[in-house]
């Protein structure tokens, strides 16, 4: 192994930037000692801090990289001199044909917890980003300025009535929402009945699977009547009995990208069980975009007279100021500080890493949701562990769990 510090390797580096060579496209090229892949933060790290390979002395490398650079029409002396801190001679440097653009990293990465290593690395006893709540409170979940919003708009629906549309990107938060909307419902001083539907396939979900939960929920004991009369009259009895003692109900159903549209117009139907003025039957939907397309009156305005009596809230991506407070929350929860695990603009790389562009890479969106944040910054820090690096740089943010 090679524990020697590489002389800086800026003639390579040089070499790289003058020619439009992307770090990432040299790495794809180059093999460890043990057969294994270089990723580009190893190579960045190389390259920018002299951080020298575990595995992988230089000398293994150099040949590699000279072989590189001529396939792309970049002569160099020798291969020994790729790696040392000599100014770059002008002779060295040829014009070469533009790079092709890299291929963009995904912006959803797969599940990762942190490696045993990390843990060490970083002197934290637990992963920050999989913490499971505790107490109540949720002590442990972040609640952003939009998350609190969201909140207080089912509370506010569960209390007042009508129907509430919550629509999100996968991992944005919306199962943390409805966790806490019901510890919320259990320590109201007023007697919440939550109703929620069982069908696992909502796009199976029809109205009279409705009305059968709502009667299950309300009452355990009581018998389904067969027809579809007999049932919509025993949940009005249900709903009435409920509310003169008291009693208030919620329908919440989620996974509601998948209902139909005919589902969507018999909803307003259950919202306008009353007694008097009071609603009996307040709507949570929580689905991811395709819910907000079905509430789309433009493109299905024959389902208008539900639409428009639909408040309608989505889940936005977190911006940069929120990223970094988010970031700063999960880090102390653990004992830990972003300043302590991540160098100066890590954080600020983690937007351009989570957007997802379309083919043209004319046009992107961001996926800056705590999910996918929790997902990449535990596959860096695992990866700064792996280097021996002592801090999560920006080059490890943009590279980890790129596509080869």
């Amino acid at each position: 192994m090679n524990t020697a510090q590489p002389s800086g390797a800026l003639k390579l580096r040089s070499i790289l930037d003058a020619n439009r060579i992307p770090v990432a496209e040299l790495a794809r090229h180059l093999t460890q000692a043990d057969g294994t892949r270089v990723s580009r933060a190893a190579i960045s790290m190389m390259l920018n801090h002299g951080q020298p390979m575990k595995r992988t002395p230089v000398e293994h490398l150099t040949p590699q990289i000279a072989s590189f650079l001529k396939a792309r029409g970049v002569p160099c002396a020798t291969p020994a001199d790729l790696l040392t801190p000599e100014q770059l001679t002008q002779d060295a440097v040829l014009a070469a044909p533009e790079a092709a653009q890299p291929p963009a990293p995904e912006p959803y990465m797969k599940r990762t917890a942190l490696s045993p290593d990390a843990y060490r690395h970083f002197g934290i006893a637990h992963d920050p980003f999989t913490l499971m709540p505790t107490d109540p409170n949720l002590d442990d979940v972040w609640f952003g300025q939009d998350q609190r919003l969201v909140r207080e708009a089912m509370r506010a629906t569960a209390k007042n009535g009508g129907i509430l549309a919550i629509v999100g990107e996968s991992g944005c938060g919306k199962s943390w929402l409805q966790l806490d909307f019901e510890r919320w419902l259990e320590t109201q001083p007023t007697k919440y009945v939550l109703v929620r539907p069982r069908t696992v396939d909502k796009a199976r979900l029809t109205d009279d699977a409705i009305v059968c939960a709502v009667i299950a929920d309300i009452d355990r004991t009581a018998k389904i009547p067969a027809r579809t009369e007999a049932r919509a009259r025993k949940i009005e009895h249900l709903l009435s009995d409920g509310n003169n003692a008291g009693t208030r109900h919620v329908l919440v159903i989620d996974e509601t990208q998948d209902i139909t549209k005919r589902l969507l117009k018999q909803l307003k139907r259950f919202a306008e069980i009353r007694v008097g003025i009071r609603p009996l039957l307040p709507i949570i939907l929580i689905g991811q975009p395709e819910l907000g397309a079905l509430l789309d009156e433009a493109t299905n305005h024959d389902a208008r007279e539900v639409i428009q009596r639909t408040q309608v809230m989505t889940m936005q991506a977190l911006p940069p100021l929120k990223l970094a407070e988010y970031v700063g929350f999960k880090l102390e929860r653990a004992g830990a500080s972003v300043a302590r695990v991540f160098e100066k603009g890590a954080i600020d790389a983690v937007p351009q890493r989570l957007k997802e562009w379309n083919r043209e890479r004319t046009k992107a969106v961001s996926r800056v949701y705590p999910l996918a944040i929790n997902n990449l910054l535990a596959a860096a820090m695992n990866e700064a562990a792996s280097l021996g690096a002592p801090k999560v740089t920006a080059d490890m943010i943009a590279s980890v769990g790129a596509r080869s």
